[in-house]
């Protein structure tokens, strides 16, 4: 986040550590989507020129790429935290949420806690949380609207 262009950040099931699967998932072999009907299941990949198949090549996914794109970057949320504190951070996320990224969210919004950040992340734990007009559902984004989303 660049501290100095952000007042505020709200956020719906955003992932905290890069998905590989979409950057580099045809090296990993692990279809970014799938389409299925009732009889088929086809993995589909997005092209990109990202890859870990060689490193002479100019688009050779580093671990520097890695990390420029992870928000649990240490570094990167201390030099955050040194320029602007002033940022109020909102976050609701699925415990069950199938990309398994709960735990990294709670990990973030502690390290933003004891950077001085007005932080509060909205954990959906089970079923009994689903209001079915806000939260719908315990999936990825819980079927929550960005207008319900900016209005809450």
């Amino acid at each position: 986040i660049a501290p100095w262009y952000v007042d505020g950040v709200i956020d719906n099931s955003g992932t905290v550590l890069p998905l590989l699967e979409c950057i580099i998932g045809k090296d990993l072999s692990r279809p970014e989507f799938f389409f299925s009907d009732l009889n088929k299941l086809v993995g589909m990949f997005i092209k990109t020129y990202w890859t870990r198949e060689d490193e002479r090549l100019s688009y050779f996914f580093t671990n520097e790429n890695y990390m420029i794109r992870s928000l649990l970057n240490s570094s990167h949320l201390t030099i955050q935290a040194s320029v602007n504190k002033n940022i109020i951070l909102v976050s609701y996320h699925s415990l069950k949420d199938p990309f398994n990224t709960a735990k990294d969210k709670q990990t973030l919004f502690l390290a933003y806690k004891e950077l001085g950040y007005d932080a509060t992340l909205h954990l959906i734990k089970d079923e009994s949380e689903i209001d079915g007009r806000f939260i719908k559902d315990l999936n990825h984004g819980m079927r929550i609207t960005d207008k319900a989303l900016f209005r809450k």
